[in-house]
């Protein structure tokens, strides 16, 4: 029976470690299957494989059996769009030497715990209360790692409940298997020291599953929120570009008196008024142009968009390009095209007004097969590095890019250097 338990804490053991890198990997990078069976076919597997090499206790066996087994199942479940397979496995195998660190940490804790209290124990219970209690911690700091709630946000009290609900948790869990171990050291009985070692490997389990749902819980929580804040946020946009709309669409009836300002000005250039004719043609065509809208597009929306943010580029002393190929916007809504656009561009004018020098603004849309490829690049000098922003670094406004790009089965980019800021979105229009 001893043999039994000490497997299935094995495998547990394997399962846990298995489980944090998927997750990881879950969260960062693309997954290459959209049903979830073979992620958990996966784990499992891995699990027992891994976790019957455990129990011959041959270090070296056991670690290559990790890299070999890991590497085979992340190259064919994850991938990176941008930097390939070769950052896949150098984060596998960096987050590989952070689980066995702090799992070492955890056992050098184990086993100052014990030496204090001086209390031998068997072999068996060693290994069991060893494996709990560092997968606790492990289960703990990765969640906290993991949500960052290490970082201080004063708009937020979310992750400050959220950090005392996963350290109570494990402190309660702990408290439980050391209550569970008192009961095996004092009981003689094989059947109840077998119902007491289940229960600590359940305790571990259940640990890391209701870590699962804290994180469920609150993730849905700051979703509706950002949600909600989103929503408004667009419709408050849309309502604007739509009222623009509006005033452009009176301009046209300034236009439609074309003939009556000719008229005028034949009047003018007969009673040889020539520099009057000259200051009024001035005028008519300052009032033309602060209506006429440059066709960047057929898309309404976007060309209102388009030549608000040029006029804004002008008034700041920014240069403002754009070139638009022959795209069909007809699949997208109209408030998606609003979030996307207005955010970025809101972004690069802010980022391009501040800079000392050079100040560009530049928007390309080209499409490629099935898919629309919007580039926005301005001047950015806030960067002395290259590299690309990651999505934990967004604020709202670039969330909600984001999130509209997804409903297209699309994806945001953004990349700096000392020299400029570039936003890539790519949309599938099937």
């Amino acid at each position: 029976m001893d043999v039994y338990i000490v497997y299935l804490a094995s495998i547990i053991d394997c399962y846990i470690s298995v489980y944090i890198i998927f997750d990881y990997f879950r969260s960062k990078y693309c997954r290459t299957h959209l049903k979830t069976w073979p992620y958990s076919f996966a784990s499992i597997l891995i699990s027992l494989i891994i976790g019957s090499i455990n129990v011959l206790h041959i270090p070296l066996f056991n670690f290559v059996s990790w890299i070999i087994f890991l590497t085979i199942a992340i190259s064919f479940l994850y991938y990176d769009p941008w930097k390939g397979r070769k950052h896949l496995f150098f984060n596998l195998y960096c987050l590989l030497f952070l689980l066995t660190f702090f799992e070492t940490i955890g056992i050098m804790i184990y086993n100052l715990f014990f030496l204090f209290i001086n209390q031998p124990l068997p072999d068996i219970a060693n290994e069991i209360f060893r494996i709990a209690i560092t997968k606790i911690l492990i289960i703990c700091l990765y969640h906290l790692n993991k949500n960052k709630t290490f970082i201080k946000d004063n708009n937020n009290q979310l992750p400050k409940k959220q950090m005392v609900l996963y350290l109570s948790l494990s402190f309660f869990s702990v408290i439980n298997i050391c209550l569970n171990a008192r009961m095996i050291y004092s009981t003689e009985s094989e059947h109840d020291k077998f119902l007491g070692y289940l229960s600590i490997i359940i305790i571990v389990l259940v640990n890391l599953y209701i870590m699962k749902l804290f994180d469920y819980i609150i993730e849905n929580h700051n979703l509706k929120a950002k949600i909600s804040l989103s929503e408004q946020q667009a419709t408050m946009q849309l309502n604007y570009y739509e009222h623009l709309n509006a005033n452009y669409q009176k301009s046209l009836q300034v236009i439609h008196d074309v003939d009556k300002h000719i008229n005028t000005l034949e009047q003018l250039y007969k009673n040889t008024e020539y520099e009057t004719a000259n200051d009024y043609i001035s005028g008519i065509d300052k009032l033309i142009s602060n209506f006429v809208l440059t066709p960047y597009c057929s898309n309404m929306v976007l060309n209102i968009i388009l030549n608000d943010k040029k006029n804004e580029s002008k008034k700041k002393g920014i240069q403002f390009s754009c070139v638009i190929d022959h795209v069909d916007f007809n699949f997208m809504d109209n408030i998606d095209i609003t979030t996307i656009f207005s955010n970025l561009l809101d972004n690069s004018l802010k980022a391009s007004a501040l800079c000392t020098e050079k100040k560009e603004i530049s928007v390309t849309v080209c499409s490629h097969n099935n898919f629309i490829i919007i580039n926005i690049k301005n001047s950015c000098d806030q960067y002395n590095t290259s590299g690309m922003l990651s999505s934990n670094e967004y604020g709202t406004g670039l969330f909600n890019v984001e999130n509209s790009a997804k409903k297209y089965d699309g994806f945001l980019k953004l990349t700096y250097s000392p020299k400029d800021f570039t936003c890539n979105v790519i949309l599938n229009n099937m």
